[in-house]
């Protein structure tokens, strides 16, 4: 299974070339991000009242609640973001 130079020399030029089109893509797709406005649509009240329900929730149940408590805010905060044109 031992490779010659030039096998390992050809292996590392297709590997540099698939980490530039990586790049590239991800260039273009941070360009065509920053072009665009986020609007956060949610409201401090609904916030709140639902954190300070999970909070609670928390306390009673000794900690297990937590990691809901946790998943529904990033849920809560990404759900009401929006992409304006």
């Amino acid at each position: 299974m031992e490779k010659s130079v030039s096998e390992l020399l050809e292996i590392s030029k297709k590997d540099n070339n698939k980490k530039e089109t990586l790049k590239n893509e991800t260039i273009t797709i941070k360009k065509l991000l920053m072009s665009k406005k986020i609007k956060f649509t949610g409201g401090f009240g609904e916030y709140f009242i639902m954190s300070l329900g999970l909070m609670l929730l928390s306390i009673i149940t000794f900690g297990l609640a937590t990691p809901y408590w946790m998943y529904w805010s990033l849920k809560y905060f990404f759900t009401r973001l929006e992409i304006v044109e």
